[in-house]
């Protein structure tokens, strides 16, 4: 399917939620406080925000995709996707992680339409075979209109990888709704061990956890009210207050109470009534900056470059340069990252903890650089 050649079905009560608030530390110094990585390319023209909303528009139309972000990314996001309406760009006054955004999505879309049902999405994955993705998300659509349940895409494992989280794959279901395969969600685990991803992997019925969920707008808001109370109050009193004057106010005042909590840990480990659908096309969470091998062609020493760079002796390295040469010689195992202002030059099995270096980028001489 092509969004730009494929008319959008109509999925009037069916919304797109792009969560595209984050910073994206992992990938400084590329990503930036004033320029995150959903506003970014990295491996196209397109920044990965447009490449996500661009993802979904043969299923759901401009008008049914809100943005979910902050007052800053705001404007930002109103340039990237001139087609999107203003008001389906959701503000929150700060970053609780995805139980709060999903949650406070859920009950705008509430307020103007009792049968809203939601596809959420990261703003930072990589996808390719749009037409299998579109297929899958069309499945689990149809499953989370018809039955009152929550379902997730999960991505069946090639490698043990210890970045993601894992879902524990139940019996295959056969279900008038879905023509292809479908499972019951028996179990959500974090990120594991090196040992225990290479188990998982061997045991053959664990999928990576997408974190793509589809579920009607009423039935996260009941699991919300089940699981996480403190949560589903403070979306309640904020609910009470829709579109009057006191509006803002009581968002600020409830999300500066609130303990940032994923829907993952919130949700999705404890609940039960999930399906999960393998979703077969080519994905990637662009979490770090390790994530480029897996999307980008390495040369022939198993290097990976976005941007122009001269190797000799250098073996399995990271490079992105912002135009700038980088030669290197003699290396191996690094994330070299060029910008105009800024250098990153780091062991690859430590680019978890950029996020860590760049909280020292709070201090006096070095903030300009956040």
């Amino acid at each position: 399917m092509d969004a730009q050649n494929t008319k959008a079905i109509d999925h009037s009560h069916t919304y797109a939620v792009i969560m595209a608030g984050g910073t994206g530390s992992r990938f400084w110094p590329k990503s930036r406080l004033n320029r995150p990585k959903q506003l970014l390319s990295f491996c196209g023209s397109e920044t990965l925000l447009r490449e996500t909303a661009t993802r979904i528009l043969p299923l759901i139309k401009w008008s049914n995709i809100f943005v979910v972000t902050n007052h800053t990314y705001k404007p930002l996001i109103v340039d990237e996707l001139p087609d999107l309406p203003t008001q389906n760009i959701i503000l929150e006054p700060e970053n609780k992680d995805t139980a709060a955004c999903i949650g406070l999505t859920a009950i705008k879309l509430l307020q103007f339409d009792p049968e809203a049902l939601m596809v959420c999405m990261p703003a930072d994955h990589f996808v390719r075979q749009n037409e299998s993705f579109c297929h899958t998300i069309e499945q689990a659509v149809a499953l989370a209109t018809t039955r009152e349940c929550m379902v997730t895409i999960g991505i069946p494992p090639n490698s043990p990888k210890t970045n993601f989280g894992y879902i524990k794959r139940g019996n295959r279901l056969t279900l008038p709704e879905v023509s292809g395969q479908v499972f019951s969600a028996d179990q959500f685990l974090e990120k594991p061990s090196r040992q225990r991803a290479i188990s998982l992997l061997k045991a053959g019925n664990y999928l990576w956890n997408s974190g793509i969920f589809i579920w009607r707008a009423a039935t996260i808001l009941q699991a919300i009210e089940r699981y996480m109370p403190k949560l589903g109050a403070g979306l309640a009193r904020i609910a009470s207050n829709y579109r009057n004057s006191h509006e803002d106010r009581v968002i600020a005042d409830e999300y500066s109470r609130l303990q940032a909590m994923s829907i993952d840990y919130g949700i999705m480990e404890r609940a039960t009534d999930i399906y999960v659908i393998p979703g077969n096309f080519q994905w990637e969470d662009l979490g770090s900056w390790s994530a480029l091998e897996n999307i980008l062609a390495p040369d022939t020493y198993g290097n990976v470059a976005n941007g122009q760079h001269l190797g000799l002796d250098t073996v399995e390295c990271i490079i992105d340069t912002d135009g700038k040469l980088v030669a290197t010689l003699g290396v191996r195992n690094l994330i070299i990252i060029n910008t105009n202002d800024a250098v990153l030059v780091c062991a690859k099995d430590r680019d978890q903890d950029i996020k860590t270096l760049v909280q020292g980028l709070c201090s006096a001489d070095y903030s300009k650089y956040r």
